[in-house]
C-alpha cells in the first residue's frame, strides 16, 4: 500500500476529508501536525478512528529540519497540505522523495507576491507596476494602491490605501500574538501594487504533465471594501458578466504565466480580474481554493480537485476535461476581529441551502489581527437554463446574519 504525508498546521488543514480521499485511493495517511490549537482529543479522537498514524510536534512551525530528522521521508510516496505556509515545505519533501511536484524555488517566487509581480512585468504578462517601502515614493500620485504583505494569506494585512496620504509607517508589520492560527504570516515586509479595476473571478485550474486539463471559473458578485478591507461575499459558477471567449482569453494567459515560471502539474487558485476584456491577475495560489471552491467545482463537474491533486502527485491517471452538470452560488460571512458572537440567524424567505457551516456560534470570540473573520458559508445548487434567475432570488438577503459586538482588548 502506498502511503502518503500530510502535513496539518495546528490541527486543521481538511484532514477529515484527505482520509476520506486516501481510504479510496487505497494509500494509508501518515498525519504530523505542528503545536494543536485545537483539543487535543478532538485531533486524536480523529485520528484514531480512522486508524491513521501520526505526531503532534510542540513547535509553532514545521521544518523540513525536523521531519527529516524524526521520520524516514523515503517510505512516503508524496507529501502533501493545504496551508498556505507549508506549500513550500510540502514541495521540498515531494523533491526529496521523488513525488511529482513543482520546484521548491518555483513555490517560493509564487507565493512572493512581489517577486512575482516584478516577473510578470518583465515578460508583459501583466501592466501591474508594484512598489516596496524603499521606491514607493515612485508610484502615480492620488492614486488608489493595494498594499499587502511579499507573502500572505488571504486578505490578512491587506488594503487599500492613496498615495497622497502614504508613509513608511504604513509599511510597518504590527505582530499580532492573538492570531494564533496566522500569526506566522505577520512577519513578512508589505509592498503596493496598483489597485486593479475589473470584475473578480477566481479559476481552478489542475496542470499534468505540462499541460492544462481542466478549468473551472468562479464569478465573485460582491466584493465588500471596510475600513480599507476587502472581502468576498458570494460567488457563482458558471459566471454571468463576461463572454465565454472573455474566459478563453484569460484561461490562455493562465498558460502563458504558467509557461513562464515553470508550472507543469498540480492544482491552483488564481485570482483575476476583468475589465472590458482585459485580464490581470491579482495572485496565483499554489494549493485548491477555500471557501466553498472544492464542494462548488464538485458540484459543477463530478471533479474533486483535492483527489485530483493526489493523482497528479503520484502520476496516476487523472480525470482531465468534463462537461458541467449544474451551477453553484455561494455566500461568505464574516465577523471582525476582537468581537464576541451575540447570535446567530437564518433568514426566512430564501429557499434553504444544499450546504451550510457555521463556523462561529452564540459567545464565541474572534481572534485578534489584521486579516478577514470567516463565520460561516452556505452553498446553493442551480440548474444551468435558470442560473441567473436564481442567483438574482438568492441574492435578496444574506442567508445568515452574524450580530456581534467589540470586546475591549487590554494591552
Amino acid at each position: 500500500m502506498q502511503q502518503g504525508l500530510i502535513l496539518s498546521h495546528k490541527g486543521t488543514g481538511s484532514l477529515a476529508v484527505f482520509i476520506e480521499i486516501f481510504s479510496a485511493l487505497n494509500i494509508q495517511p501518515y498525519i504530523v501536525s505542528s503545536r494543536l490549537m485545537i483539543p487535543e482529543e478532538q485531533f486524536v479522537e480523529l485520528m484514531e478512528s480512522n486508524n491513521c498514524k501520526y505526531i503532534i510536534m510542540q513547535e509553532e512551525e514545521l521544518s523540513y529540519e525536523q521531519l527529516n530528522e524524526t521520520h524516514s521521508l523515503k517510505n512516503f510516496d508524496f507529501c502533501i497540505s493545504v496551508w498556505e505556509g507549508q506549500r513550500q515545505l510540502m514541495a521540498e519533501v515531494n523533491e526529496k522523495i521523488g513525488a511529482n511536484d513543482i520546484s521548491a524555488s518555483v513555490i517560493k517566487l509564487i507565493q512572493n507576491k512581489y517577486a512575482l509581480r516584478k516577473d510578470l512585468y518583465a515578460a508583459d504578462l501583466t501592466q501591474v507596476k508594484c512598489y516596496d517601502k524603499y521606491s514607493y515614493m515612485k508610484a502615480e500620485p492620488d492614486t488608489n494602491v493595494i498594499i499587502k504583505p511579499q507573502s500572505g494569506a488571504g486578505a490578512l494585512n491587506t488594503r487599500i490605501v492613496n498615495t497622497s496620504s502614504l508613509t513608511k509607517d504604513d509599511f510597518v508589520v504590527e505582530d499580532c500574538i492573538s492570531d494564533d492560527l496566522f500569526k506566522e504570516f505577520y512577519k513578512y515586509e508589505l509592498f503596493i501594487e496598483q489597485y486593479i479595476s475589473g470584475i473578480e473571478f477566481s479559476f481552478e485550474v489542475l496542470m499534468y504533465d505540462g499541460e492544462l486539463l481542466f478549468n473551472c471559473e468562479h464569478e465573485k458578485l460582491e466584493s465588500i471594501i471596510k475600513d480599507g478591507f476587502i472581502t468576498e461575499n458570494d460567488v457563482c459558477t458558471p459566471t454571468v458578466s463576461v463572454s465565454d471567449k472573455d474566459l478563453e482569453n484569460g484561461t490562455n494567459l493562465i498558460r502563458s504565466m504558467f509557461d513562464r515560471i515553470g508550472v507543469n502539474t498540480g492544482v491552483y487558485h488564481v485570482e483575476m480580474k476583468c475589465a472590458d476584456g482585459h485580464w490581470e491577475l491579482i495572485e496565483i495560489n499554489p494549493r485548491i481554493g477555500g471557501s466553498y471552491i472544492r464542494q462548488s467545482t464538485m458540484e459543477s463537474f463530478g471533479i474533486d480537485l483535492l483527489k485530483e491533486w493526489v493523482l497528479t502527485l503520484l502520476k496516476r491517471k487523472v480525470s482531465g476535461e468534463t462537461s458541467r452538470q449544474s451551477g453553484t452560488y455561494f455566500q461568505v460571512y464574516y465577523c471582525d476581529p476582537d468581537h464576541e458572537i451575540l447570535s446567530v440567524k437564518e433568514a426566512n424567505g430564501i429557499p434553504s441551502p444544499y450546504l451550510i457551516d457555521k463556523f462561529l456560534k452564540e459567545g464565541d470570540r474572534t481572534p485578534g489581527g489584521k486579516r478577514e473573520i470567516f463565520a460561516g458559508q452556505c452553498l446553493w445548487k442551480t440548474e444551468i437554463d435558470s442560473h441567473i434567475d436564481s442567483i438574482k432570488l438568492l441574492r435578496r438577503d444574506e442567508y445568515l446574519t452574524f450580530d456581534s459586538k467589540k470586546i475591549t482588548v487590554l494591552s
